[in-house]
């Protein structure tokens, strides 16, 4: 429950298929400084937000795949994307796994 967790947390790891994907301040969620594209759909599920549910499923874990965890349901995948698994990086005060998110 993001909610809960912003009103007890400083910060926020955000997982997509057992991998860290983000971890931003609870602040970064009240400003809409997300930089991961999941933590963004995340958000926008919320009924107090868009309410816009995020198609397709995570990946088997059995089967995962060689690039990016969240590349077959991102609207920024590119090749590499699916090529490489990207590094957690610092990113506009937070980090994220994510070649294309920016600050």
């Amino acid at each position: 429950d993001i909610q809960a967790a912003l009103s007890v947390a400083d910060r926020v790891a955000v997982f997509y298929a057992g991998t860290t994907v983000e971890l931003a301040s609870a602040q970064d969620f009240e400003r809409g400084n997300l930089r991961h594209p999941y933590t963004q759909a995340l958000w926008r599920s919320l009924p107090q937000n868009e309410f816009a549910p995020l198609p397709g499923n995570q990946p088997d874990p059995e089967a995962l795949p060689a690039g990016c965890l969240f590349g077959d349901r991102c609207p920024w995948a590119s090749e590499i994307c699916r090529a490489e698994h990207p590094p957690l990086r610092a990113v506009g005060g937070g980090w994220v796994r994510c070649i294309h998110a920016q600050g």
